[in-house]
């Protein structure tokens, strides 16, 4: 080997442990930063020739990688919204919430909401997911174009009309049955009941469901139950003060009529159908028609302006007979909001549910996770992010939890991979290797010297 070559071995050895530092220096740099993957240099020797006793090396040369299936330990926060990974699998982020918009990964799930309602990380970018519909119902589908960035709704977002509403609720059994007169014709109903007036009858328990309209306004639909002289029996009507063309002396019952419950308490199917006006069905399409409606049919009043529109009540699964205090467990009902979120929780499943100041709640979106079959393929890019490779694969998309895929940990952060102790070791290590090879260099000039110097 000649002395040039000593040299060029010894500028391979500076330029391997440059790399190397590199490496190490990136790693120190991010040992606090959201699930970080290691770097680690891989040294190799570069060999000229080498046959029988004759060997000719060129030095060493470097290369890195990331071990991106390495998971960091999960560590507890104080945010509701902070997610970790627990398994396999990559939240899927893109740089603008735009539908269409370029997919990257990331195992940082430092979630927050944004000015404009987005769920975004530390780094900016905006969580991906499977978009529910207003009733809380979810369509997941294999592609990244199929999700859409998760976005928190408040009460002024578009309006949307009510479709669709189910509630729970008992009737206590022990209510003293009414015995006066009740004739919803000549203004004697729960409807039109005033007690500084005196007209009308004081229902026994009533039920307030708020719906919206077409243009964003709330409405109120109200139940109301009126103990009868039959056993377990029950005077019922559902009518609205905003409704008119209807039963009763202002046309505002919507429905009127009795159901009765079984000795279990549970209510008799076919008294609920003869009610609502359905044959088995679980509940019946109430249609209100718009407020320019004349035809003489139930229509919303004149002076609100909104269109017509039908809504689903469900009530058959939900209300009881007990002897206990006549209460609402649940009322659900689409459409817009009317109040403030308070809080949001992500399940294990990637359930995003907001709860509303009313108590309410509403399914929003489910985060998805992708899946790669060789995830150290992937480039690591800025952002904490990366970008699918030929040697990572395609990807699949996959609710958290199934078919593999790791399950979700509320506030919760996955830490970087890089442990300091080892990074320090290795740093003296490479300070040393470059030492030495600069010292290859400084004595194949000094040789070289001597070279040149017998020349005199």
């Amino acid at each position: 080997m000649s002395l040039s070559s000593v040299m060029l071995t010894g500028v391979s050895g500076l330029t391997a442990t440059s790399t190397a530092l590199s490496g190490i220096s990136n790693n120190i740099a991010n040992v606090n930063t959201t699930a970080y993957k290691r770097i680690e240099t891989n040294l190799s020797a570069t060999v000229t020739s080498s046959a029988g006793t004759t060997y000719t090396g060129s030095g060493v040369s470097a290369s890195t990688s990331m071990s991106v299936s390495q998971a960091g330990t999960l560590q507890t926060t104080t945010s509701a919204l902070d997610m970790a990974i627990d398994g396999n699998g990559f939240f899927v982020v893109s740089d603008t919430s735009a539908a269409g918009s370029a997919s990257l990964y990331t195992r940082d799930g430092s979630f927050s909401v944004d000015a404009d309602g987005y769920l975004v990380n530390a780094s900016g970018y905006y969580l991906q997911g499977w978009t529910a519909d207003s009733s809380g119902n979810l369509t997941t589908g294999g592609l990244t174009s199929q999700l859409s960035a998760i976005r928190i709704p408040t009460a002024a977002d578009d309006p949307e009309a009510t479709t669709e509403v189910s509630l729970s609720a008992n009737l206590n059994s022990t209510t003293e049955a009414y015995t006066g007169e009740y004739d919803i014709s000549s203004g004697l109903s729960m409807a039109s009941y005033d007690a500084e007036a005196g007209t009308g009858v004081e229902p026994d328990f009533e039920i307030t469901i708020p719906v919206s309209d077409s243009q964003g306004g709330e409405h109120s639909l109200t139940l109301s139950f009126l103990k009868s002289e039959t056993a377990n029996e029950w005077t019922v009507e559902l009518w609205s003060d905003d409704v008119s063309g209807g039963y009763g002396a202002d046309g505002t019952i919507i429905k009127t009529g009795t159901i009765s419950f079984n000795e279990d308490g549970s209510i008799n199917t076919d008294s609920l159908n003869a009610f609502l006006g359905t044959d088995g069905a679980a509940g019946t399409t109430i249609s209100i028609g718009a407020s320019s409606d004349d035809s003489g049919g139930l229509h919303w009043n004149s002076d609100l302006g909104i269109e017509g529109q039908s809504i689903t009540l469900d009530i058959g699964d939900g209300l009881t007979q007990m002897a206990s205090s006549s209460t609402v467990n649940s009322i659900e009902a689409n459409g817009t909001v009317f109040s403030d979120v308070t809080d949001i929780e992500i399940g294990e499943d990637g359930k995003v549910t907001a709860v509303y100041e009313d108590g309410s709640t509403r399914t929003i979106a489910q985060v998805a996770l992708a899946t790669f079959v060789n995830a150290d393929g992937l480039k690591a890019v800025s952002g904490n992010t990366y970008k699918a490779t030929s040697a990572s694969g395609s990807y699949t998309l996959k609710a958290p939890g199934s078919e593999g895929a790791g399950s979700l940990t509320a506030s919760a952060l996955e830490a970087s991979t890089v442990d300091l102790a080892t990074e320090f070791t290795n740093l003296i290590t490479v300070q040393r290797a470059y030492s030495a090879s600069s010292k290859i260099i400084t004595t194949a000039d000094e040789m070289m010297q001597e070279l040149i110097s017998l020349k005199r």
